[in-house]
């Protein structure tokens, strides 16, 4: 069995593809930020309506065709998302490119693309893409589009491998526990053969233990010409395919098929169980879990929607919505805390906190940044902030975990002691971040 593809490195591969194909072009400021999740053959961007050029004939907004090209460019790069021996090689061609444009996305609204790769034996692969955003947590579609790919070989008497187009089901199973199953791209299937069975007699021939010869002449499937070109799918349903007279094919089924447990549909609450993760926050998890959203620019912050709609875009509803200035030389920056209650809530934000590199969010560069987007973590005092940003100063190990090193007062004394270090951060933080910084390093050193 292949080894399963780290998530890791399908983001980085993610992100490296789309900036060689001048994905800037289109979001000027795009970094591995605004990849949401990859799994293999399938990726997911998000973007603020703001971050995309705004190149609109009418002159507001974006263009229709550009969004398109970027969901093209999403699909495309979910092809490199997968095991590197089957790439192929030879060139690449693209055809029978399609984008439907249902509406204009509106200001300040979370723009999500979704990419999707899937691979067939035949040679001739299929790229679709969905563009949406959620609008009171119902989901909207912007446009969809699909194309074909094809992998033209250099060496005319050397084509490339064809695997069976089943392999595709890793990336479907991935991804049919989350947010990706409501979407309509898990209906893009590839184009089936031409005498294909319906799903539920290829299960039974699985499990049949007494094949029934039928005559090569049968109409249930013709005898084969050239064996080798024989779709993967029709070679599973018959047993045996030579140029013998005759074929074995599955007997025939019950009037009434076993259901597959494979395809029963769950409910939201069993679909989050089932994807909950073990995530080490170093803290016992309380009844409410509770939840930050860091550097949020706003000058009245009462007033700001930020939380509400990037909370809304994934299906959580916030409580006890709390915020606290963020002392950094960035002005108006915020900490609005929040708790969440439900299970399905909670592995939602499990998910987009699990995915993130602490070391380059908590560097005080980035925080500063007036480009730097707000992100999702577990909750955590100011001092516990300011603590981390000296800990992403010094470059620790960032596989490590991350409460460990923070409850680390060793670690902490260590970093305190580099001067470079702390000119670093504390010329980042405004007065009242330096006061707190040098009076919690003062508190650990006398312990």
């Amino acid at each position: 069995m292949a080894r399963a593809l780290d998530r890791f490195q399908l983001a980085e591969e993610a992100v490296a593809f789309m900036l060689s194909r001048n994905v800037k072009a289109i979001v000027p400021d795009f970094s591995e930020v605004r990849v949401e999740k990859t799994t293999r053959l399938r990726v997911h961007l998000v973007f603020w309506t703001e971050d995309l050029v705004q190149d609109h004939p009418d002159g507001t907004g974006t263009d229709p065709q550009t969004l398109g090209k970027l969901g093209q460019l999403a699909s495309r790069c979910a092809w490199q998302l997968q095991e590197k021996d089957r790439l192929g090689e030879g060139k690449l061609v693209e055809n029978h490119f399609s984008y439907t444009h249902h509406r204009a996305p509106l200001p300040k609204e979370a723009i999500h693309i979704v990419g999707k790769a899937n691979a067939t034996s035949m040679g001739t692969h299929q790229l679709s893409f969905s563009i949406h955003t959620y609008i009171n947590r119902r989901r909207v579609p912007i446009g969809s589009g699909h194309s074909s790919l094809a992998i033209v070989p250099s060496d005319p008497q050397s084509a490339p491998p064809h695997h069976p187009a089943d392999d595709t089901s890793e990336s479907s199973s991935e991804g049919s526990d989350d947010e990706y199953s409501d979407s309509p791209l898990d209906s893009f299937e590839s184009t089936p053969p031409s005498s294909p069975q319906p799903p539920s007699q290829r299960s039974g021939a699985e499990e049949a233990t007494t094949p029934v010869t039928v005559d090569s002449t049968s109409s249930l499937v013709a005898p084969p010409s050239n064996p080798p070109l024989v779709l993967e799918s029709v070679s599973r349903s018959i047993v045996s395919m030579d140029s013998s007279p005759s074929v074995v094919a599955p007997p025939l089924l019950s009037a009434v098929p076993r259901r597959s447990i494979l395809r029963q549909c769950l409910s939201d609450e069993e679909r989050s169980r089932k994807r909950r993760r073990s995530v080490s926050w170093g803290r016992v998890h309380d009844e409410n879990m509770k939840f930050m959203l860091i550097n949020v620019v706003a000058a009245r912050p009462q007033d700001s929607r930020t939380l509400q709609e990037k909370l809304t875009a994934i299906g959580v509803a916030p409580k006890d919505i709390k915020f606290v200035g963020l002392p950094i030389k960035r002005l108006h920056s915020h900490v609005f805390y929040f708790s969440v209650s439900t299970d399905m809530e909670k592995s939602k934000m499990e998910n987009e906190i699990e995915k993130r590199k602490w070391g380059k969010l908590f560097d005080v560069n980035t925080l500063c940044s007036e480009t730097s987007p707000p992100f999702f973590w577990r909750a955590y005092s100011i001092e516990s902030i300011l603590k981390a940003c000296l800990l992403a100063a010094g470059e620790p190990s960032f596989g490590d975990d991350f409460a460990e090193q923070l409850d680390n007062k060793e670690l902490l004394r260590e970093m305190a002691k580099k001067q470079y270090l702390m000119r670093k951060v504390v010329a980042a933080l405004n007065a009242k971040g330096a006061r707190m910084l040098d009076q919690h390093i003062k508190s650990s050193a006398a312990v």
